[in-house]
């Protein structure tokens, strides 16, 4: 287990906008070791979701479907790299919104319950 900088970057869903991201990646030389896409809009939802079964939900329903519509048109992309700190440098210079987090890293055999028995340490 390790600890490494998750980076969150924000893509308009059209065609080549992935593909402009991994060239700005490339000029810096940044592997990409791992990599989720979500939908923007899923991400409200799970939101949404999460803050009402907490009883911390701040705004109206109609505020959300709103965020929900203009969300739609977004990815959600978290990228793990091999080079952070030049990754979150270029991505910035390129005009990329940006979050960052620490997260934990394992890597594991590809076996059915391997993750369980890890989880269970």
């Amino acid at each position: 287990m390790e600890k490494k900088i998750q980076l969150s970057v924000i893509l308009t869903n059209a065609p080549g906008e992935l593909a402009k991201l991994c060239d700005v990646l490339k000029v810096e030389n940044v592997n990409i070791l791992a990599m989720s896409i979500q939908n923007a809009k899923d991400s409200v939802k799970e939101l949404y979701n999460m803050r009402e079964k907490t009883g911390r939900r701040i705004a109206l329903a109609e505020s959300y479907r709103g965020i929900l519509k203009d969300s739609s048109d977004y990815s959600l992309i978290r990228l793990l790299v091999d080079k952070a700190t030049e990754a979150e440098k270029a991505l910035v210079k390129s005009n990329h919104l940006i979050d960052k987090d620490q997260v934990l890293v394992f890597r594991l055999v590809n076996q059915p319950g391997i993750l369980g028995r890890v989880a269970k340490r």
